[in-house]
């Protein structure tokens, strides 16, 4: 049995079959997968829907399969995230996100401390950070510092810092 590829399964178990690695996301018993959806409503169009809230793993990992419209007659495929995509761009599941979540918005603050810099953004958001050595010809790696989370914030501390870096916030 084939899925036709890009579901997204919270639990796939023992007595479960036809999931294909690389196209379909599961979780496991042990791991399971919050797709973190909205509520079953009215989002426009004749049937009720669930639009992926800010970090759904839905986001972008889906494929439109040919089809240019979702179930509520909204452009498909509409990437959000930053490419590459797994196929398309496409979100999985009956509803397009035709922009990013309201609210997921997040502002990444830097703060001199002695002879280092406090890097800081919202711990509610899915956000990772990244850094380059120059912006002519950035080339964007996750950065290599520990992230804490201090009261409703992810920080990094950089102590020294270690002369000219570029940082921004990456949704993965």
């Amino acid at each position: 049995m084939d899925s036709f590829h890009y579901n997204l399964v919270g639990v796939v178990d023992a007595s479960s079959s036809g999931w294909i690695a690389g196209f379909d996301i599961t979780g496991s018993t042990t791991a399971p997968i919050d797709p973190l959806l909205g509520p079953l409503q009215n989002n426009g169009g004749e049937t009720l829907t669930m639009s992926p809230l800010a970090c759904s793993p839905a986001i972008d990992a889906g494929s439109a399969g040919g089809a240019n419209r979702d179930q509520i007659l909204q452009q498909r495929p509409v990437g959000v995230t930053s490419p590459p995509y797994v196929s398309d761009g496409s979100d999985i599941g009956a509803y397009e996100l035709q922009s990013y979540p309201p609210g997921a918005a997040v502002s990444l603050s830097i703060a001199h401390s002695g002879n280092g810099v406090i890097i800081s953004w919202p711990a509610s958001s899915c956000f990772v950070l990244q850094q380059a050595t120059d912006l002519v010809n950035p080339q964007w790696i996750n950065s290599p510092y520990p992230v804490n989370v201090v009261g409703n914030q992810k920080q990094v501390t950089i102590s020294p810092a270690p002369g000219n870096l570029f940082f921004r916030l990456f949704h993965p």
